[in-house]
């Protein structure tokens, strides 16, 4: 008898054997595959995420849309529906960072209209902008969007400012 121990057969692999494990080749093709996927999934995961935060950003400037509108309907005219006036909230200083409205930096309201700036960042890291200007029509006001958040060909990461 020999003093060497035998290996089950399944366990005594040579590394000519093919079942040995994954090739270079192999290794290399789920390599190029996942960084593939990477180059296009993280840019357009980062875009997702600052139109997310640009739509909260609106969604947050909703209670000062109802403000103005109320201003509009007591008063008859834009003039003098300001920031913290009647039924609509004081004003956001710049650098709040969200404090007091979710994804919002900055608010203003002068004569009706809105100048946001968000915690949502453009393709260049500048805060994107909105700047909703009211419309009255003979029942409801309509709202005209702009700024550096709508989308467009220069930011990919905008929202549509379509009138709403």
């Amino acid at each position: 008898m020999s003093s060497r121990k035998l290996l089950p057969p399944r366990l005594s692999r040579r590394p000519s054997d093919p079942e040995a494990g994954f090739t270079m080749i192999e290794l290399m093709v789920v390599i190029a595959i996942i960084a593939l996927l990477a180059m296009f999934g993280v840019p357009q995961y980062l875009n997702q995420t600052q139109r997310t935060k640009l739509t909260g950003a609106l969604a947050g400037a909703e209670t000062y849309k109802l403000g103005v509108e109320r201003c509009i309907q007591e008063t008859g005219v834009l003039t003098g529906c300001n920031a913290g006036t009647g039924e609509i909230p004081a004003a956001i200083a710049a650098g709040s960072n969200g404090a007091t409205v979710r994804y919002v930096d900055q608010l203003a309201v002068a004569n009706g209209v809105i100048t946001m700036t968000s915690t949502a960042k453009a393709v260049d890291n500048s805060n994107m902008t909105l700047v909703l200007t009211p419309s009255s029509g003979t029942v409801t006001t309509n709202w005209v969007m702009s700024g550096t958040g709508c989308a467009g060909s220069s930011n990919p990461r905008g929202i549509s400012c379509t009138i709403n």
